[in-house]
């Protein structure tokens, strides 16, 4: 997921679901009420309230394993994006328009330029400005009074974190429940029209594969997904005993 790190969200028109002002949002709609409406609404498969909960909890319901993390204070927080986006060089609405590049368009990597200092241009992403301020407005709508939480985790994509994982012994049985919560609603259960490849079958991933995919996301070097982009569980969202169950039942696609 999104947001942040990550914010899934109903913006321009992409491969999936109509664009801003044709879908549940009206003209009359007060700024927080048509960011919830473009919260809520989906392009390209995604939304934002299939990655993150509104609440002050990452994780309400143990029966939907969010990817992403709470956005409660999402708007008060001192960086954005595991810490690549400092207040000091972005908003929250800069992290807005990355995740919509990243995960609903899919254009973060082959599409967006880069600008002189290293950065994307986010000018290029097609979301109008009408509706960033929207969700901006929407987000900041769920800010509660301080002290603030902290930010939330950072990626660690560290040869030593995945090897932490790869070695606990792994419960497929159990990797079915967490797979249910964290993944089927992208990978489904084997059928066609998911948003992500199946994992059952010949094409499967190797339990390897599995825990580095779900720590670090695509390898740069698959140029056939690095712009269908999966997002990343950090472990205080996938904790490592999850992943190490979830990728004993995978592995090689036999369950």
């Amino acid at each position: 997921m999104l947001l942040l790190p990550c914010i899934a969200l109903g913006t321009a028109a992409c491969d999936a679901g109509p664009a801003p002002g044709s879908g549940p949002a009206t003209s009359s709609a007060t700024p927080v009420e048509r960011g919830q409406a473009l919260f809520e609404n989906t392009v390209g498969g995604l939304n934002c309230a299939g990655c993150h909960s509104t609440s002050a909890e990452d994780q309400p319901d143990p029966a939907r394993r969010r990817v992403g993390h709470t956005l409660a204070d999402a708007t008060r927080r001192p960086s954005w994006w595991h810490g690549t986006i400092p207040s000091d060089k972005g908003t929250v609405g800069d992290a807005v328009l990355t995740c919509v590049a990243r995960f609903q368009h899919r254009s973060w990597n082959r599409v967006l330029p880069v600008l002189a200092d290293g950065r994307k241009d986010l000018s290029k992403v097609e979301v109008p400005a009408a509706d960033r301020d929207a969700l901006v407005a929407y987000l900041d709508s769920l800010a509660r009074p301080g002290p603030h939480p902290a930010s939330p985790a950072q990626k660690d994509a560290s040869r030593e974190a995945l090897a932490r994982v790869e070695a606990l012994p792994g419960d497929p049985e159990r990797g079915r429940r967490v797979f249910d919560a964290a993944c089927a609603l992208c990978h489904g259960h084997g059928g066609a029209n998911t948003l992500g490849p199946s994992l059952r079958g010949d094409l499967a991933p190797d339990r390897f594969r599995v825990v580095s995919y779900a720590r670090t996301g695509p390898n740069r070097s698959e140029r056939e997904t690095w712009d269908r982009w999966m997002p990343f569980f950090t472990p205080d969202a996938l904790p490592d005993q999850d992943l190490a169950d979830v990728a004993a039942l995978v592995d090689g696609g036999k369950w």
